[in-house]
């Protein structure tokens, strides 16, 4: 086994709940828990599942189970039914870690559930530390693997264009168990050895003055988070006087509108906006200080990568004109779990292809404009409709079926209207609308759903 991430980062101060958690208390708590798994859970049973709210106990979860030897699988708390039995399938787990938000410490017992039939080592997860659901394309779910090499590479990065230093306090409004939040709120402050201010809840307009806040009351000097966040941050009245610590803040999961940029630079407000996947830990591009922001643009590439924009017969396209943007460097993952046929397709001579479509000048400005992928960006939550629709037919006898989306600025993309053909007269509009929110996790649903003859 190399060099696991645990060799390289340890926690540093964090601040969740009002509370000051040291250094120390968290190595202890990562050192006990990594024990109690290595103790409790066999070695050749790699992967450990991590269903936790964002919660302080993420961040030791996660660091443990790496520590350990095992894989961190994170998964989101609101993932649905359906595509959790698929995960469970894919990747069967040895354990798994549900984190009880209401407790700050940890109860073992009922915490950690051990499973059944788990997946057994193999060769492929050799100095792999973290598995990440991600594109399902092609209909279904894949598991991108990512190496402790692939992390440090992106956070060493991340730390460098961020200027994260002694005195930084981040705190990133997003999931913890998405790969953004994660790097950016866990492994690049840790790395730094910066503090980390964590907001646990992640919903309502109670949750958006709790934000603004922790940031003013912690000083917050880092700040991450998705276009739609900014957008509300920026109506508040005292939104200056709010952000006055924020010296960096970065727009990432879905595009920023240029007309919500504008309004936030025009306030004094320092945003900059990033490129990312899951597959490439996930940061590529990240706009600098004296980068000339364009409408579509998401900066120019970090440190532990490079870009090159491609057209169909993998040539690379002169500055300014269209094609697949394609990205190697260190930070690019290993592969796709159990999947090595549509590892073949994305990894090319050591490039990653993205699939999506962009641009990039002659100065090394990324800019985007869409995708092949056949998915809606749900503010950073992601929705491939070609998975959907294959889980809506396990569900439902369909005939027919039909979308209507539409792009909302600074939220992304969404599902407006669902027209579906039934094989059966059952089902009302309401039943399917209840079947649909027993399966699926809120960014699936559609805001209509209509039967049709």
């Amino acid at each position: 086994m190399g060099e696991l991430l645990t060799d390289r980062i340890t926690p540093g101060r964090v601040i969740f709940r009002d509370r000051v958690f040291e250094p120390e208390e968290l190595q202890a708590g990562i050192d006990d828990l990594a024990r109690y798994l290595t103790e409790n859970i066999p070695a050749d049973r790699p992967f450990i599942y991590l269903i936790s709210p964002n919660h302080v106990k993420f961040s030791i979860g996660l660091l443990a189970i790496i520590k350990s030897g095992h894989v961190c699988v994170p998964i989101n708390p609101q993932v649905g039914k359906l595509e959790f039995e698929e995960m469970m399938a894919d990747s069967p787990p040895a354990a798994i870690i549900r984190v009880d938000q209401d407790c700050l410490s940890w109860d073992y017992a009922r915490e950690i559930i051990p499973q059944k039939d788990a997946a057994s080592f193999s060769e492929q997860l050799a100095d792999v530390c973290l598995m990440a659901y991600c594109d399902a394309s092609g209909g279904y779910k894949k598991a991108a693997m990512l190496t402790s090499g692939n992390l440090i590479s992106n956070a060493e990065s991340i730390i460098s264009a961020n200027f994260l230093k002694q005195g930084s306090i981040s705190l990133v409004a997003l999931p913890q168990s998405h790969l953004f939040a994660l790097q950016a709120g866990i492994v690049s402050p840790f790395l730094s050895h910066t503090t980390v201010c964590m907001s646990d809840h992640i919903a309502g307009r109670a949750w958006l003055k709790s934000v603004a806040k922790k940031i003013k009351t912690n000083a917050v000097t880092h700040f991450h988070s998705v276009p739609y966040v900014y957008r509300l941050l920026a109506r508040l009245p005292n939104f200056q006087d709010t952000m006055v610590s924020v010296k960096s803040a970065v727009s990432g999961g879905c595009k920023l509108s240029f007309k919500t940029l504008k309004q936030l630079r025009s306030l004094g407000f320092p945003v900059a906006e990033g490129y990312g996947l899951t597959e490439a830990s996930p940061a590529c591009t990240w706009h600098y200080i004296d980068d000339q922001v364009s409408e579509n643009s998401v900066g120019k590439a970090l440190s532990c990568c490079e870009i090159s924009i491609r057209d169909n017969n993998f040539e690379e396209v002169p500055p300014g004109e269209k094609g697949e943007v394609c990205i190697r460097g260190k930070n690019i993952f290993k592969g796709y779990y159990n999947n090595p046929s549509d590892t073949a397709d994305v990894l090319s001579h050591g490039w990653f292809k993205t699939r999506d479509l962009g641009a990039m000048n002659s100065e090394g400005l990324v800019s985007l404009h869409g995708n092949f992928k056949g998915m809606l960006n749900v503010s950073g939550k992601k929705v491939y409709l070609p998975h959907f629709e294959r889980l809506l037919r396990k569900l439902l006898p369909i005939l027919d079926i039909k979308w209507e989306c539409e792009a909302i600025p600074d939220y992304g993309d969404l599902v407006k209207s669902l027209y579906l053909k039934l094989d059966c007269r059952d089902f009302s509009e309401s039943s399917v609308k209840a079947l649909l929110r027993a399966n699926f996790p809120p960014w699936y649903l559609p805001s209509e759903i209509h039967l049709v003859q």
